[in-house]
């Protein structure tokens, strides 16, 4: 028994992405324009989007923003060291519930 890789039941026609299984349709006739058909009907297909250039610079731009603001952070620290860091109540709250939360929950 001889097993055609080429061959595709045609009872099983599935959906593979946005093309349809088909039986194979090559033949042994010698003709290579048969031949050149038959392999372009049974080949799979892939489509990319422009989402994925669209991720890939959305992550080059944000890998080059920094995780901390070192300035405001040294600002801060200042304030702190020098006694005149004075939250006002609402704003630890809004911290306390941002951290409890997640950011953009409060209010």
């Amino acid at each position: 028994m001889k097993i055609d890789p080429n061959f595709l039941d045609p009872s099983a026609s599935q959906n593979i992405g946005n093309t349809a299984a088909k039986p194979s349709s090559f033949t042994k006739s010698g003709n290579a324009s048969d031949v050149d058909s038959a392999a372009s009907d049974a080949g799979d297909t892939v489509e990319l989007s422009g989402t994925l250039s669209e991720v890939q610079q959305l992550k080059t731009q944000l890998s080059q923003v920094p995780d901390v603001r070192a300035n405001r952070v040294a600002a801060l620290q200042q304030q702190i060291q020098q006694g005149t860091y004075r939250p006002g109540n609402q704003a630890i709250a809004d911290a306390m519930m941002s951290d409890l939360l997640g950011p953009g929950a409060t209010k």
